[in-house]
Order: structure tokens, then sequence, then C-alpha cells
């Protein structure tokens, strides 16, 4: 999730014919699913997107706006906190996968070999809080399988979480089965890879900056996800998020909650 309020909260169009040719392609999930040409006429949008963008967004994508803005609501007030009362929740050790991170304690862009400051962001996350399956090695279970970390503070905040955990699982298992339609696969093809996926949620917060960002030192610097995809919920007004496209040009994708951008992986 990416949220912005007062520019110092951050939470993760049209089709290709659109006469902006800046813009991703947004893609309505409200169609009858035994509408077999309501269905194909998706799926061909979602692989033009995924094959010029590798981003789109859905809207009417089956998860009730109480779950978002319950989930939202109650992660404002977790990074509002102290940061005394955040640490609690803290990573207890370098490459523990869930919990509170501080800014300046992370750099997206070591995924990609390159160096730059460290990111001016705080995040929270969590993972499927699941038993590891048996043949896993320690450190493949822990990887997926840890413990997640609940603060006590905001009292509903676990409750919160953990429902917008699942219907946001079941969105993205929704958009598998049409990115497998859209790979000309089985409806289910992807189904026995996710029995028990490497799934996490995360909030990330910006807060306002009391000095002035070092030389390339951004928000969350430039990324690649190495997942299969990404949903990503940001909040309205001025983006957070920017993409590089084909021309090698960065572009603002613009955030319309409820919509989701869903951004395909290095997996997919």
């Amino acid at each position: 999730m990416d949220s912005k309020e007062n520019n110092q909260f951050y939470i993760k169009y049209r089709y290709s014919n659109s006469k902006n040719k800046k813009d991703i392609p947004s893609i309505d999930m409200d169609f009858d699913p035994l509408n077999e040409e309501a269905k194909f006429e998706t799926v061909l949008k979602i692989k033009e997107a995924c094959i010029l963008t590798g981003f789109f967004s859905i809207s009417n994508h089956g998860i009730p706006i109480e779950i978002l803005e319950d989930c939202w609501k109650s992660s404002i007030q977790f990074f509002r906190q102290s940061e005394s009362e955040k640490i609690k929740v803290g990573m207890p050790f370098p490459g523990y996968p869930y919990g509170f991170v501080p800014i300046e304690k992370e750099n997206l862009a070591l995924s990609k070999g390159e160096s730059v400051p460290p990111d001016l962001k705080e995040s929270f996350s969590i993972g499927p809080g699941l038993e590891p399956p048996p043949g896993l090695s320690a450190d493949e279970a822990q990887f997926v399988f840890s413990k997640n970390q609940w603060p006590d503070n905001p009292i509903d905040f676990k409750r919160r979480w953990k429902f917008c955990y699942k219907s946001l699982s079941d969105c993205a298992d929704r958009v598998l089965r049409l990115l497998s339609f859209a790979l000309d696969l089985p409806e289910n093809w992807f189904d026995r890879f996710f029995m028990k996926p490497i799934s996490a949620m995360r909030v990330n917060y910006y807060p306002e900056l009391s000095k002035e960002p070092l030389e390339n030192q951004l928000r969350a610097s430039a990324h690649s996800d190495y997942g299969s995809l990404t949903l990503l919920l940001q909040d309205e007004g001025e983006s957070g998020l920017k993409i590089l496209n084909k021309e090698n040009e960065c572009i603002s994708v613009k955030p319309f909650k409820p919509d989701l951008v869903v951004n395909i992986g290095d997996l997919m």
C-alpha cells in the first residue's frame, strides 16, 4: 500500500488507445465471469498492458472500501506514534522479513546493484502467518514463515490488517487467473504454486523531512519487484509512484483510491 496525507504519508487509466499514451491502462474487473466475450476482452487488455508497460490499474476489484479504509486509518495511527513505541515491533535482526523499519534503514536500489543513499521512508510489513511446509531449509522458512510482529496500539490494528491481507490475497488470486489466460494457460495453472505463497503486505510512510535529502536520495529508490505481482493502493492527489516506460522516461502513475495498481514482478 502507498498512502499520502498532508504531503507526509504514503501507505504498495486508460486502455492503450487512450489519447495520452503515458497513462497506464485501467481495467474494470466488474464483468460476468460466465460472459466469455467480456472475459476475453479483459484478458486482452491485461495481456497488452503486461507487454507494453508491466503496469495497469484495476477498478471494481471486489475489495470493500471499508476494509481498505480501516487498514489505512490504523496504519496512519501506528506511524504517528513515537519512535520508541514503533520500534517495539522493529525487525529484530537484519534479514528478518516482517515488522517496523525506521527511516534510512532500507535501500531498495541495492537489489539492482546500485549504490545510493538509504531510502527516506518508514515501513511496516506482515507475512502469511503460516507454519512452513516440510522440506524447507531454516533460511528458506525464515524468509517467508517468520512470525508477524503485531503492535499493541492501535488496538484494532491486527484485526484490520488481517482482513485487508486476506482481501488483497483473494484479489491477487483473481488477477493470477486472468494472467494465466493471457499466457494461454489453463485458468487454475498457477494454483499449485500458490498453496503457501511467499506473500507480504507492507505500508510505506514518508514523514516530513527535517533536513535536505542527500544527492540521489529518494523516498523509495529505484527497484523492480521480484515476485509474481504487486497490488498497490495509493492515496488520491499527487502521485508518489513513478515508473520507467519503454521510452526510458519516468512517468507518474496517477493514484485514484480505491483503484489498485498492478505491477507484474520479475518472476511473472
